[in-house]
């Protein structure tokens, strides 16, 4: 699920916030990849809120991992899902 990080400024983009041990994570990600062939994703990048040097996500989601955001293209608007990250929230989520 690591991108290469020229893919990173690619779009549409989806970013996962997760940490270790987080059953809720590990969901996420098998919801995120059992969708991703379908979305046609250019990047999908998995963050660790715990790992240093991001202690700004830390801040913001400790108690709500796992969340993802999708942002279709660089200027357009992030939007997100938390928790119970299922195959259908995902799909929502992208709009397929």
């Amino acid at each position: 699920m690591r991108p290469s990080l020229r893919a990173l400024g690619a779009f549409p983009r989806l970013t996962l916030f997760t940490r270790a041990t987080c059953g809720l994570c590990d969901t996420a990600k098998a919801s995120i990849a059992a969708v991703a062939p379908r979305a046609r994703l250019a990047a999908v990048h998995t963050v660790d809120i715990d790992a240093p040097g991001n202690e700004r996500w830390h801040d913001l989601y400790a108690f709500d991992v796992p969340v993802v955001h999708f942002q279709p293209a660089e200027d357009a608007p992030v939007t997100k899902a938390m928790h119970h990250i299922s195959p259908e929230t995902v799909e929502k989520l992208l709009g397929i």
